[in-house]
C-alpha cells in the first residue's frame, strides 16, 4: 500500500504535467466565449484509491449551461486518471478565474484527500492537501 505521502505525490505530479495544456485550453475557451472560462464536471464517478489510474468515466458530461465537456474542452487526454478532476469557474468582485481540483482515497487512512489550483484574480482559492 503506498503511503499517504506516495499517493499526494503521484496527485501532484499529474495536476503539474497537465496544468500547462489547462491553461492554454481555458485562455483559449475563454476567447471563443466572451471570455468565459470552461467549467468541469466532475470526471469520475468514485474517486480513483491510492492515486491508482481509474477509467475516467463521467468525461462526456458537462454542466447544464455549456455544451462543452472534458472530451471537448481537453481532448486528446488519457481516459485513466489516478485522480478525480474537477474544473470551478468563478465571476467574483476582482475579476474572473478557475479553479482545478483533485481528490484522492488513500486506503491506509481510510480518508478522501483534495488540493486545488487556482488562476485568477482570487488567490485563496488555492488550496493544500486537506481531508475532505
Amino acid at each position: 500500500m503506498p503511503t499517504l505521502t506516495e499517493v499526494r505525490d503521484i496527485a501532484d505530479a499529474w495536476l503539474a504535467a497537465r496544468w500547462p495544456t489547462v491553461q492554454t485550453r481555458q485562455e483559449t475557451y475563454a476567447s471563443n466565449h466572451n471570455g468565459r472560462y470552461w467549467q468541469g464536471l466532475r470526471s469520475h464517478s468514485s474517486i480513483p484509491i491510492d492515486a491508482i489510474d481509474s477509467f475516467a468515466d463521467l468525461l462526456d458530461s458537462h454542466p447544464t449551461d455549456q455544451v462543452s465537456s472534458w472530451n471537448d474542452a481537453l481532448p486528446g487526454l488519457p481516459t485513466n486518471w489516478p485522480v478525480l478532476f474537477v474544473m470551478d469557474v468563478y465571476d467574483g468582485p476582482q475579476g474572473m478565474g478557475y479553479v482545478g481540483s483533485v481528490y484522492v482515497y488513500h486506503t491506509n487512512t481510510d480518508r478522501t484527500y483534495s488540493r486545488s489550483r487556482n488562476e485568477g484574480p482570487e488567490t485563496w482559492r488555492t488550496v493544500a492537501w486537506h481531508q475532505v
